[in-house]
């Protein structure tokens, strides 16, 4: 009798344990009977979802799920309920209270006894619906590389070089993303199922904080990418102190980058210039970040700022490794990278500087480099401290309207395009 009772106290304590367990985690937990009938929901669900046990037990959880996701779960659930095999399948989950439908990711495991029947049922729903974005952005962007083709093609672009265009894509997002991800997931896992002090959990949360932006980032880059190709950015034009302009980036820069050395020469003599302000900072900060990236810790990043006529010359000037001539025409193509020894381990997508060339021809500016292997890279461009006016049909002087280049500008940089740049 007494070693029932301690049994049963001990199946009590074991149930109270698994149920704090269950709602102490982020994603929905749930169990079912042996037959699929859903017997137990951790607080989450109900949080979610809005819905009771009694609306929600046995088949009710159903409700919540996207009307074109309905047939397939079930199918799907019944199948493994059959079979005993393990459930999984994304389905979209309705959430409280505003009826909004997010993509969760749903498992279940069968508990088996000695005779290897299936007695119980584990089971979880992770929200994925950032993943499915991520996802679909390069769905997208691969079917934009899809039609870039075509209009490559007709561009005179060879089909070689565009199918290189698209494998370094695929090769260079995917591992850029599977990295990014793989990391979030391992820290965020070791939150879930370690006990740490606060520095430490502090120091976690931080590292998935600074993958998380560094993936956003990426997705900003990718859209930026994108509505520059469809020619739907439009510049806001002001004016614009360009020396404070550097001043703020640098400091931005100095913040995030503590082991490299910036110093600024500007020119007193420039006036403001007619710029999208927001444009030349994303083209400026790009600039600083590749120096940060390519430069050995303790490095110098030299920034000046000169007038040259009619124009603004700025450079940033780093102690990198440099560039083989040979490649110089490819740095400025989209998803290219320089692949060697020492930038193995350098993260990038090869983003940001075809979109610096972009924004700055879109100010009817241009762009170039100048290297040396071994003893760093210098990345120049050159605004006109007023857009040229294009008129329009009736001759309305007014409509200050930059010339934005084609697409098939924005694919085609070669070696001869940078020298004649260089020569002005």
């Amino acid at each position: 009798m007494v070693e029932d009772i301690n049994q049963q106290e001990e199946s009590v304590q074991s149930e109270y344990n698994f149920r704090l367990l269950a709602d102490s985690m982020p994603q929905i937990v749930w169990t079912a009977r042996r037959d699929g009938w859903l017997d137990y929901y951790n607080q989450k669900w109900f949080d979610y979802t809005g819905m009771t046990f009694a609306q929600t037990q046995g088949w009710g959880w159903a409700a919540a799920l996207h009307p074109d996701d309905l047939q397939q779960s079930l199918e799907a659930w019944m199948y493994s309920v059959k079979t005993g095999e393990a459930f999984e399948i994304e389905y979209r989950l309705k959430q409280a209270p505003d009826a909004i439908y997010r993509w969760h990711l749903s498992r279940a495991l069968p508990v088996r006894d000695e005779q290897g029947r299936v007695t119980q049922w584990f089971g979880t729903s992770t929200d994925i619906q950032n993943e499915k974005f991520a996802e679909q952005r390069l769905a997208h962007q691969l079917s934009r590389e899809q039609e870039a083709r075509k209009e490559a093609e007709q561009a005179g672009m060879t089909l070689l070089q565009l199918n290189q265009a698209q494998r370094n894509f695929i090769a260079v997002i995917s591992h850029e993303f599977r990295a990014t991800l793989t990391s979030i997931q391992g820290f965020s896992a070791l939150l879930r199922d370690e006990d740490f002090d606060a520095s430490e959990t502090r120091e976690y949360a931080d590292d998935i904080h600074t993958d998380a932006l560094r993936l956003h980032r990426m997705i900003d880059n990718l859209l930026d990418l994108e509505k520059i190709r469809a020619g739907k950015i439009k510049l806001s034009m002001e004016a614009v102190d360009l020396n404070a302009l550097l001043k703020e980036a640098i400091e931005r820069t100095r913040q995030i980058s503590l082991w490299h050395t910036i110093s600024f020469q500007r020119d007193e003599r420039l006036p403001t210039i007619e710029a999208d302000h927001d444009k030349i900072m994303q083209v400026v900060i790009n600039l600083l970040s590749n120096a940060v990236k390519y430069s050995p810790h303790g490095g110098e990043i030299r920034v000046t700022c000169t007038l040259e006529e009619a124009d603004v010359h700025v450079s940033v000037q780093d102690e990198g490794m440099g560039i083989q001539p040979d490649l110089l025409d490819q740095i400025f193509i989209p998803y290219s990278r320089i692949h060697s020894a020492a930038t193995q381990y350098i993260q990038g997508a090869g983003l940001g500087l075809p979109i610096v060339r972009q924004l700055v021809e879109m100010h009817a500016g241009k762009v170039w480099v100048e290297s040396e292997l071994e003893h760093g890279s210098c990345f120049h461009f050159m605004l006109p401290l007023r857009l040229p006016i294009i008129p329009s049909p009736a001759n309305e002087i007014d409509d200050m309207t930059p010339v934005v280049p084609t697409e098939a500008a924005f694919h085609q940089t070669t070696t001869s395009d940078v020298a004649s740049s260089m020569r002005g």
